[in-house]
């Protein structure tokens, strides 16, 4: 059985788990681009042992519904922006 793992308040258990090449997807953004909100502290991530990042599904999925966001990613605006043009295209 999986173990359930939390940092900043996130669920990071292995089942839990997106690649950078997933979270761009999810927001038409490029995995260059998520990297860098990950090192601004817009997204939180974790990395593996062989030193690659993974998300929570639970934060994108938070973002994506229009929940609160970390502070840094509210002063950033562009994330903003992508959530907000993500939701007119459904």
């Amino acid at each position: 059985m999986a173990q359930n793992v939390i940092a900043d308040g996130w669920d990071f258990s292995p089942d839990k788990l997106m690649t950078p090449a997933e979270v761009a997807k999810a927001f038409r953004a490029d995995p260059r681009t998520v990297a860098r909100w990950a090192r601004e502290d817009m997204l939180v991530s974790i990395r593996t042992p062989g030193g690659h990042r993974r998300y929570s599904r639970q934060q994108v999925e938070h973002i994506m519904t229009g929940g609160a966001r970390v502070e840094a990613a509210d002063a950033a605006g562009d994330m903003d922006a992508l959530i907000d043009a993500t939701r007119e295209d459904r």
